[in-house]
This record gives C-alpha cells, structure tokens and sequence, in this order.
C-alpha cells in the first residue's frame, strides 16, 4: 500500500477502536456476553493496527511519503503531507522567515509521524549559507583563482587542507569579492562569518 493508504487504514481502524464501548455489566450474563464479544472485536481490530503501522514504518525506512509535524527551538508545529521527513524539513525552512545573517546559520529541526506514536523523532540539520552579494553592475560573478592572489600551489591555487576537509580560495575579478568555500567532513562545519574589508575587497564565506 501506498503511504496513503496506509495512513487511511490507521486513522480508520483507530476511529473504530476509539467507538467501541468501553464498559458493561459483566455480572450480568448478557453483558458479560457482549463483554468477551467486544474484546475478541478489539483486538482483532489491535492486531490490525500493529500490522498497518508495521508496514508503515517500512515504507518510511525505504523513503516512502507520509504525513509529518515539523518543529524547531521555538516550538512552532506545521504539518506536511505526502513528504518524507527530509522534504517536511525542507519546506518548514522555505516557509519560514530567518532574517539576514552574515555567517552559515544552522537550523535543528525535528520530525515525527503523528500515526506512529512509538517512532522516534527525526531530527534533521539544515545550513543556511548567506547571501551571495551583488557582484558590480549587477553583473555574475567571475570566480577565478590566481595563484598572485589567492596564494596556494602552483598546480591547485587556492586550496588549503582544513582538519578532515578543504577550503578553498576565490575571487571575482569584476567586484574583488573572495569566496572562501569550506568542504568537511564534519556533521556541523565550522562557521565563518562575512566580513567587508573594503568597498573592493569583500568576503563571501560558504560552509558545505
């Protein structure tokens, strides 16, 4: 089944047990009846929901679309359908309003499945890179690497060793902005903020 279908099957089978009465008269013969009748239904009706959220949390596990309550430090829930975690994550990000900043900023945000109670929380760590700045007259920047300016070796300028990854140096010849680009292995790279040296020598940092 698809992942919607699986989230219909639960919400079904949980509707019908949240009907189902709850008390009787079991001194009663008829109600003791009813009684043992309604507990063989409701677990017939337990074994099924185990089953569809069994199969839910494989069809999660493969990278199937589910329903998701995306969340940050400030609490603040959105739910997204037909998405896996990572896509939820994606567009709480898109959807939200981070303000201007000067460095890399990083969001931990966390995902879970409303129909699975027992699944653990995904949590998820997405950068925030800032703003490449204009380059002059609106025109695209023109990354270069000469060796004069960005220093480094003769046959790979402008790359440094940095702890388990690279950095590496840049600069547009048109606006003397420098790009410095950091590539790790690190789950959270280091940040590294922007810095304006001058109106011909700016700085544009970016943590990968």
């Amino acid at each position: 089944m698809t992942g919607s279908e699986l989230h219909a099957t639960i919400q079904a089978i949980t509707s019908e047990l949240q009907e189902q009465p709850a008390n009787y008269d079991v001194f009663a013969l008829d109600g003791l009846n009813d009684a043992l009748h309604d507990n063989q239904y409701k677990h017939k009706l337990f074994l099924q929901l185990l089953v569809a959220r069994r199969q839910l949390n494989e069809h999660i596990d493969k990278g199937g679309a589910t329903t998701w309550v995306v969340w940050d430090q400030s609490i603040t829930k959105i739910t997204y359908d037909e998405c896996t975690a990572q896509q939820a994550a994606d567009q709480y990000v898109a959807d939200g309003d981070w303000g201007e900043a000067d460095s890399t900023m990083w969001l931990t945000l966390y995902a879970h499945t409303p129909l699975l109670p027992d699944r653990s929380n995904e949590t998820i760590l997405i950068a925030l890179d800032p703003s490449e700045p204009k380059c002059t007259e609106n025109q695209a920047h023109d990354w270069q690497s000469p060796i004069a300016i960005v220093g480094g070796i003769k046959s790979n300028p402008g790359v440094w060793g940095h702890g388990s990854g690279v950095i590496t140096k840049q600069v547009c010849m048109q606006c003397g902005c420098k790009k410095l680009q950091i590539r790790t292995r690190k789950i959270r790279p280091q940040e590294i903020k922007i810095c304006e040296v001058s109106s011909m020598t700016r700085v544009f940092i970016l943590t990968n």
